[in-house]
């Protein structure tokens, strides 16, 4: 059976809980009917494309990093209270392009937006004759599908929106949802931009919390219980310089010493080194930016990026857990063409079990019950029948 539409005759008996915990006893009953006629015996379940690519982050309220400097902007953070999903990748050449060619082809202004100051494994595909442009993999590339790619901190944002809206091929969807791009601007030498992600974003750019515990954080580290590594190949010892077999990664190498650029080094290639939760390319890879602002002198704030990428100057005394969270200017390209890998949700997978299941419906029913916060799915500050509606839209999703 597949999920009911939403009635809204059932509005006024089911759905009129607000967070002050009152409600009639029907309502208990009410609602679990609603949601108990959602759940099919073939259950839905939600695709993130690629389930392989993302990991589970949970063991909630971890204890924070606490270092030994005290001029270090992380002491005291990367405690997350929730559980949330993140990309065992950096975003690939494969992954823009499909986001490239929805918008490129249709103008040289949307070109523009999603391509300028790219740095990818695609060129031009000079058999198309417009409108816009279509790019297709660098053929002097041996894997240029799995290059890593640098644009600016903006364009990921797009890039997100295009996800949350499902990638939608209508170009307002990549203006809204996660990022309101109508926030992108300058003020009296600040930036305007939206600070962090919708309270409905499914896919967003990581916060420094949520990327810090990611890339960091071992909920037993040596078997000894919860702790932090100084690298991001859950090591306290730094990387090893070489090409896959030999070392952990390529940075600093140049092009002579492993075959080809070290600016499109394939994502991936070091198949056993990873975060304690299997992250890859966090010693390598490309320049990741998160949704952290940092004020760096009057009121000129830019985001912090982590720079791992190949192409640094290897330093083993630098490259701990600190090095190298540089500002990142919204919208100047030799200043912001990094890439990030994403977190993600959908809010509906409430046992965060990568499945929807009617052991959602019930959590959710629970939760509603309770006045929980968690399925405040509109994100109003209120538990109404527009939260229902949209539990149920994203369960068929």
């Amino acid at each position: 059976m597949a999920l009911v539409p939403y009635d809204d005759s059932l509005a006024p008996i089911c759905c009129t809980m607000r967070y002050d915990g009152r409600m009639p006893k029907r309502l208990t009953y009410a609602c679990f009917a609603l949601l108990a006629l959602s759940a099919a015996p073939t259950l839905a379940q939600f695709d993130f494309d690629d389930p392989d690519r993302w990991v589970l982050v949970d063991d909630r309220d971890n204890i924070p990093y606490e270092g030994d400097d005290p001029f270090s902007e992380i002491d005291g953070r990367g405690s997350v209270p929730y559980d949330f999903r993140i990309s065992r990748y950096e975003i690939t050449t494969d992954d823009w392009l499909e986001f490239a060619n929805t918008f490129a082809t249709m103008s040289d202004e949307l070109d523009e937006l999603v391509t300028g100051s790219i740095r990818w494994g695609a060129w031009v595909d000079f058999s198309y004759q417009g409108p816009g442009n279509r790019y297709v993999h660098n053929p002097q590339l041996e894997f240029p599908g799995r290059a890593p790619i640098k644009v600016e901190w903006r364009q990921i944002a797009m890039y997100c929106n295009w996800l949350h809206n499902g990638k939608s091929s209508d170009p307002a969807s990549i203006h809204t949802g996660v990022y309101d791009t109508s926030t992108f601007g300058k003020h009296d030498g600040g930036w305007t931009d939206q600070s962090s992600r919708s309270c409905d974003a499914r896919f967003w750019i990581p916060s420094l919390d949520e990327y810090l515990k990611a890339a960091h954080f071992d909920p037993d580290k040596n078997g000894q219980g919860p702790g932090w590594w100084d690298y991001g190949h859950g090591s306290d010892d730094p990387p090893v310089q070489g090409i896959p077999g030999v070392g952990h990664t390529v940075m600093g190498l140049n092009s002579d010493d492993i075959g080809q650029s070290v600016l499109f080094y394939p994502l991936g290639a070091f198949e056993d080194v990873t975060s304690p939760w299997g992250l890859f390319d966090l010693v390598g890879g490309n320049r990741e930016a998160t949704e952290e602002w940092d004020l760096l002198f009057g009121n000129n704030f830019a985001r912090l990026v982590k720079d791992s990428n190949n192409i640094i100057n290897f330093d083993p005394e630098r490259n701990d857990l600190i090095f190298r969270l540089d500002p990142l200017f919204p919208n100047i390209p030799t200043l912001s063409a990094h890439i990030c890998r994403l977190a993600s949700e959908n809010r509906a997978d409430l046992d965060l079990d990568g499945r929807l299941t009617f052991f959602d419906v019930s959590e959710f029913v629970t939760r509603y019950i309770a006045g929980s916060l968690s399925v405040d799915l509109d994100c109003d500050g209120v538990l109404s029948a527009s939260d229902i509606e949209r539990f149920i839209t994203l369960y068929n999703e």
